[in-house]
């Protein structure tokens, strides 16, 4: 009896020796829940054990999403790559300066789009292990929003080179949300997104903003005036005959037309449109002066019915040459020859009339 006594109390205190031991073992994995990063650049996914021990003969995994092939793997006290995923080659190293601390991040270099992703840190020990997740996600801003002319009514907004993807908001001058006519989002083969999106104009607005933002609040944006009304035209005096009509300040393209003062349109002799730095539009025209007109006009009008004119007498747009003087002078004389004909004419007849009444009064 008291030799079976004696073996019970040498079990119990194995077994309790055992326990204690398995407690004193038990850890816990430990790393930041998410992590962000920018494209290209490098970072460290932290780990570490709580309680503190060391990890130096542990074995330490870093995989997603499978177990095998895996990011990165310590074991045996060495880095093992035999079955490392091939995106990862030559770019990951697990930092052991405290290892013995139980403190082991992993560095990631040179980041792509691909890397992004959900991390399990793995750790076991001779009689434990435990896990920890990294939701890691790299960011990559892209290029400023352009807005492109596709037609007199219709623009359009292309970005690329963005991480996550992004979303991309049509606004006018006053604020409010344009719906697009066509939107839609790639993927490049670098995993980057790129995204374009089409409006019909809206009938009122001066002014459209595309701004393409990602879910992380990073954003970029362009504004483009799509209707400006140039300035009245002016028409002035460049010859004799010629004249010219300008207006600028338009925008879309505008077009230029002449007519007499029968509505009749008058071809120019030289027509010019042209860009200034804010990318409006500026119009040039030229005509030979219509011999028979009194009066021309000069109407500018843009394509989505915007237009300005201006009017002029040509009469007094015309300078006195020696020709009009010459004309002049030749009529004067003609008009004087008839005059002095015509006062000889009646000084004939009264002078015959003269002497008719002598006559008549002589045979009285």
């Amino acid at each position: 009896m008291a030799c079976n006594m004696h073996k019970t109390m040498i079990a119990f205190f194995i077994l309790w020796s055992l326990y204690k031991g398995s407690l004193s073992a038990k850890y816990k994995v430990v790393s930041a829940p998410s992590v962000v990063a920018t494209l290209g650049s490098d970072v460290l996914l932290t780990s570490l054990l709580a309680p503190e021990m060391s990890g130096e003969k542990m074995e330490i995994r870093w995989f997603k999403p499978m177990y095998r092939p895996y990011v990165h793997l310590y074991i045996n006290g060495k880095d093992d790559y035999t079955a490392q995923m091939p995106q990862f080659a030559n770019r990951t190293e697990l930092l052991k300066e405290n290892i013995t601390r139980g403190i082991f991040p992993l560095m990631i270099r040179n980041l792509t789009a691909q890397d992004s992703g959900k991390y399990y840190c793995y750790v076991e020990s001779s009689d434990h292990h435990s896990m920890a997740t990294v939701d890691f996600i790299v960011t990559a801003v892209g290029s400023p929003p352009v807005i492109s002319t596709i037609a007199d009514d219709t623009v359009f907004c292309e970005s690329d080179g963005w991480y996550p993807e992004p979303y991309l908001i049509w606004t006018d001058n006053e604020g409010n949300k344009v719906m697009p006519s066509m939107e839609k989002v790639f993927k490049d083969e670098k995993s980057l997104y790129q995204v374009i999106s089409a409006i019909y104009l809206p009938p009122t607005s001066s002014n459209i903003t595309c701004t393409v933002s990602s879910s992380l609040n990073q954003s970029k944006e362009s504004s483009r005036q799509i209707r400006a009304v140039g300035s009245p035209p002016v028409i002035s005096t460049i010859t004799e005959d010629t004249v010219f009509c300008e207006s600028d300040g338009w925008y879309p393209e505008p077009y230029l037309v002449w007519t007499d003062d029968e509505g009749n349109n008058i071809i120019p002799s030289m027509e010019k449109v042209s860009k200034d730095k804010k990318s409006l539009y500026q119009v040039i025209s030229a005509i030979y002066l219509p011999p028979a007109s009194s009066n021309i006009t000069c109407t500018v009008s843009s394509s989505l019915n915007q237009s300005k004119q201006s009017s002029r007498q040509t009469i007094e747009m015309r300078p006195v040459t020696c020709r009009d003087q010459y004309s002049r002078y030749i009529v004067f004389c003609a008009c004087l020859v008839v005059i002095l004909m015509l006062l000889g004419y009646i000084c004939f007849l009264l002078k015959r009339l003269g002497e008719l009444q002598r006559n008549v009064n002589g045979n009285l």
